[in-house]
């Protein structure tokens, strides 16, 4: 008799993180829900990842394949390409998932067959414990490609899609070295429909080194691929047509806030304006521009009055 195919696969990279996989993998046996293979790539470990899951995990529904460390999607794609599952779920092999995270998530595509992808609430966690999270609010649900544009609220590990999309879609880029995932959600949202579990399901790491931590150049550069890869195939940049204004935009909204945030006054500037430029609607664009403009001494002597103004308490920025 033909052994029965898992309904969901759950796909894991990892490279040197032993100790952190281990965690992610207990986090997937202690599902309510059991209908699951795990799948592992080692992305070129050189700490005996492969030996200690052979010895590990023997007779357990896990299989690990080896590759030459060729990057996160590269290994997220060996996982696509072998998985049997109806449904594809992924994990990062220094995050964890709460027990009920499957059984919540998998009945919103059985309730829906338009909707392809469903993801859930998160915290980021670090050495001292959970930190802040992310709940998902209602413009993630349905055709929710232009919040996803706005912020992605769905960090990898909260993410599951239906298999068949892959088809349409194609993998992931292995050429992005920042936002690969962003891109690969924005891909496949723009052919199905999206839901979501508002519970935090998943709590993430912060670690050194981590896929979560990135530098600011990096991101700088790795944002604006991320969304001229939209447009990469004729068939998803048709889907995007309609927003691509807005994408582009948004791409440099982005960035102008996160170096406003950094203190990057001068890039803050650019990125802003050319937010703008592109689309004069961009409410993030002219949020960060004036603040640019006054640059770190004003703002700062600005913020310096506002408190001796409100006793303390400066408000919202």
């Amino acid at each position: 008799m033909a052994e029965r195919e898992p309904r969901v696969s759950v796909i894991i990279p990892t490279r040197n993180r032993r100790h952190h996989l281990v965690e992610a993998i207990e986090s997937v046996f202690e599902q309510t829900y059991s209908d699951y293979e795990i799948i592992v790539v080692d992305d070129g470990s050189t700490d005996g990842t492969k030996d200690l899951l052979a010895e590990r995990y023997r007779g357990r529904p896990l299989v690990c394949f080896s590759q030459e460390n060729r990057g996160s999607s590269a290994a997220r794609n060996v996982g696509i390409r072998a998985a049997r599952g109806e449904f594809l779920a992924f994990l990062d092999s220094d995050d964890l998932w709460l027990p009920r995270k499957l059984e919540c998530q998998i009945p919103l595509f059985d309730r829906n067959p338009a909707v392809g992808f469903v993801f859930c609430g998160s915290a980021r966690m670090d050495g001292r414990g959970v930190l802040r999270a992310r709940e998902p609010t209602r413009e993630y649900r349905g055709r929710a490609v232009r919040a996803m544009l706005r912020k992605s609220m769905m960090p990898t590990p909260t993410v599951v899609i239906r298999k068949r999309l892959v088809s349409e879609t194609g993998l992931m880029y292995e050429d992005l070295s920042f936002g690969e995932d962003w891109n690969y959600w924005l891909r496949i949202a723009a052919r199905c429909e999206v839901d979501f579990v508002p519970e935090v399901l998943v709590h993430y790491r912060d670690t050194p080194g981590g896929l979560s931590q990135i530098a600011f150049d990096a991101f700088r550069s790795g944002t604006l691929r991320a969304i001229e890869s939209l447009f990469r195939d004729p068939a998803t940049a048709s889907l995007f047509a309609p927003y691509r204004e807005e994408a582009l935009s948004q791409a440099h909204a982005l960035v102008a806030a996160q170096a406003l945030a950094g203190g990057r006054f001068d890039v803050a500037r650019l990125e802003s304006w050319r937010a703008i430029r592109i689309r004069a609607g961009n409410l993030e664009g002219w949020r960060v521009l004036p603040r640019a403009l006054l640059g770190r001494r004003l703002l700062g002597a600005l913020r310096t009055l506002r408190r001796g103004i409100t006793g303390g308490s400066e408000g919202p920025d």
